[in-house]
């Protein structure tokens, strides 16, 4: 078999078992399976702060960074469900993940909380129109 025949077969069979394929990733690289993205690891060994990381990732995946200075306003939000902050690193991903991608993180309840209130504002932005 060649290496592309046995990644297909791999593939099969992930489907077969209702899994996700994990993506190729490098060792400078981090793999999130919730959101199943992909990250590189953060660099706090360089000075590399939380924030400065959440850029980085942004610049990286092409994500919007606009946001990005909410979190000069404190982020123990985003650390507050993985064991708070901590100062190697190793849990700067799944923050910024979190960051990122908030909703694929939220409870049934939390979402269905989240739409509810999307709805208010956008029948409100519309009666502020009329």
């Amino acid at each position: 078999m060649t290496a592309d025949q046995i990644r297909a077969a791999i593939a099969a069979l992930q489907a077969l078992l209702n899994e996700p394929a994990k993506p190729d990733i490098g060792p400078e690289d981090v793999y999130l399976p919730i959101t199943g993205k992909v990250y590189p690891k953060p660099l706090p060994e360089r000075g590399e702060t939380f924030i400065g990381y959440v850029q980085r990732v942004g610049a990286v995946t092409g994500r919007s960074t606009s946001a990005v200075g909410s979190l000069f306003q404190g982020s123990s939000h985003l650390f507050s469900a993985i064991g708070g902050f901590k100062i190697d690193g190793s849990n700067w991903p799944e923050a910024a993940d979190r960051f990122f991608n908030a909703r694929s993180y939220l409870t049934d309840a939390q979402r269905a909380e989240a739409d509810r209130a999307a709805a208010g504002w956008a029948a409100w932005a519309i009666v502020k129109k009329s």
